[in-house]
């Protein structure tokens, strides 16, 4: 890697997946699964919108972090 290593930057990745967990468990149960919505959405169309250069790997990764994101979201919306 150029300027950050891998180990800083999955320690800056953790840290805001933290942070981002914490605030998405205090919305309301209507704000989630609103949320949930457009997180499928968007996961839906990944594939469809990636550049040619895009590499595989990455939209792997992108479509399973949504799709673990608007687990949690739903998971949020149900306890409403």
């Amino acid at each position: 890697m150029n300027e950050y290593s891998t180990a800083v930057l999955n320690g800056k990745i953790d840290a805001i997946s933290l942070v981002l967990n914490q605030v998405l468990m205090t919305l309301s149960p209507h704000h989630a699964a609103q949320i949930a919505a457009g997180l499928a959405a968007e996961q839906e169309a990944l594939r469809l919108e990636a550049d040619d250069e895009t590499p595989e790997e990455e939209i792997a990764v992108q479509e399973r972090m949504l799709g673990l994101y608007v687990g949690l979201l739903s998971a949020v919306a149900q306890r409403g």
